[in-house]
């Protein structure tokens, strides 16, 4: 089925996904992210090393 069959996918956002490649709801299933971030796991500021992605808090 093509994606316009979803509740809330006009014209507008087909063309959008078509950009990506995806034109069957089956093609969304199947679009996975290119990376994961952990943001599960604090991390103090003084343990993060240069270039390296990290969730902190602070005050």
């Amino acid at each position: 089925m093509p994606v316009t069959a979803l509740a809330g996918v006009g014209p507008k956002v087909a063309e959008q996904l078509t950009q990506l490649g995806i034109t069957r709801i089956f093609d969304l299933l199947l679009h996975l992210p290119r990376d994961y971030e952990d943001r599960s796991r604090l991390v103090s500021i003084a343990d993060v090393g240069h270039g390296q992605a990290a969730l902190i808090t602070g005050r």
